[in-house]
């Protein structure tokens, strides 16, 4: 009869226990945090946000949220928080395990085929580099910002984005005869290959930014994008651009320096650029006569390799 009703209280106290909400206890170390955006730093809001919460220890915690903020439920720690927008088409971003090695960048672009190369001497000729990015879309971030979870309060941050990146408007005149270009692009050398959205660093390699021309008038060219607003570790370097223009009847590039142009506006939020060239195509009648001549490109994957893409 004893051992009965020890079986019995056993059953009672195993029920008891399966009974309890243990999630009780882990509902105690969750807290909702409201998160708030200040957009006094940008021209712009965007319509949406990734905020990324950075936990002492492990892994990140991801949520979105439109532009004016929202709640999130995090556990009770104490979190480095950084922000960006999402409402873009060609930005990448990589490296999201730790704050550190969070960065964007953009697709990079193939060439196929013939492109031009400028003869700039007698005896050297700048080729025409065969790796090139797609330009970024507009976008801002925010890094260095920490939440502490407080158990016994309301919790909420106030984030406050910055642009991460500027406008270059870029008008070209003085080039005759564009009724013989089928189509115009440019490349910008010596540009920041990627962005650092966690800590803001200096970028560590450059990158060829491709871009069109639009053709508004019968002797100009105008084209307007965007490049990310960092520096590059080894320095100021050297920023081309090149123009290409493909005609009924050849190919041709010119080149011209703009590093200084490009550093006199670096305190301004667009880079207004007017370039005068002395170019006639109706004189051509399909003889180039600046020099340039076609290569063929080739080990595009080598080169891919060695850029560590």
């Amino acid at each position: 009869m004893k051992r009965t009703y020890t079986l019995l209280y056993i059953c009672v106290m195993l029920m008891t226990l399966s009974s309890c909400e243990y999630k009780d206890f882990y509902d105690d170390m969750l807290r909702k945090v409201q998160i708030n955006f200040d957009w006094s730093k940008v021209s712009q809001s965007p319509s949406s946000m990734r905020v990324l919460f950075y936990p002492r220890s492990g892994f990140p915690i991801v949520q979105d949220f439109p532009s004016y903020g929202g709640t999130v439920t995090l556990p009770a720690d104490e979190y480095s928080v950084v922000s960006f927008n999402t409402d873009t088409q060609h930005n990448i971003v990589d490296g999201t395990e730790t704050q550190q090695t969070l960065y964007m960048t953009s697709p990079v672009i193939l060439l196929n085929g013939e492109i031009p190369v400028t003869r700039t001497s007698k005896d050297t000729a700048m080729v025409i580099p065969a790796i090139l990015s797609d330009y970024p879309d507009w976008f801002c971030r925010s890094y260095g910002d920490t939440l502490r979870i407080n158990p016994n309060a309301s919790n909420s941050i106030k984030l406050t984005p910055d642009t991460a990146c500027y406008e270059v408007d870029i008008t070209v005149r003085g080039v005759k005869g564009l009724s013989y270009v089928r189509e115009s692009r440019m490349i910008l050398t010596g540009v920041a290959g990627h962005c650092s959205l966690g800590t803001g660093k200096a970028a560590q390699d450059t990158t060829n930014v491709y871009f069109n021309a639009t053709m508004t008038e019968d002797t100009l060219l105008k084209s307007h994008f965007y490049i990310y607003d960092t520096d590059v570790t080894s320095g100021c370097q050297p920023k081309k651009l090149v123009m290409l223009f493909w005609l009924d009847f050849g190919t041709t590039a010119h080149t011209v320096d703009i590093t200084d142009a490009i550093r006199r506006e670096k305190n301004k939020g667009t880079r207004h650029l007017i370039i005068d060239l002395d170019v006639d195509f109706t004189a051509s009648e399909g003889i180039i006569t600046d020099g340039t001549f076609l290569i063929h490109i080739e080990d595009w994957e080598d080169d891919r390799r060695e850029m560590g893409l």
